[in-house]
């Protein structure tokens, strides 16, 4: 019952603010989309954590350095694959 889903741009609803734990997992994973959602987050100082799926897989390289690229001090990053799907699963904590 505290699960939201949003398919589409959910940067349109200033309200997904407020969640503590943001899921994305977009369709094509190229790495530009993601960025803008990382931009999102930063530009409207965003407290909470986010996880991204396909941080490391082959077929999306694009994803990969966008993660690679993330190294703001106010955001923590964490690899969590070996718990999470062999894709790679990503954890960013904004604080």
């Amino acid at each position: 019952s505290n699960i939201t889903f949003r398919v589409g741009n959910f940067t349109a609803d200033k309200n997904v603010l407020k969640s503590p734990l943001i899921f994305i997992d977009v369709a094509y994973h190229d790495g530009i989309l993601e960025k803008s959602f990382h931009e999102f987050f930063l530009a409207n100082n965003y407290k909470g954590m986010v996880l991204w799926d396909d941080i490391n897989y082959f077929q999306f390289p694009d994803m990969k350095k966008f993660w690679d690229s993330i190294n703001e001090p106010s955001v923590k990053k964490y690899d969590l694959s070996e718990l999470g799907h062999i894709s790679g699963t990503g954890l960013l904590v904004y604080t």
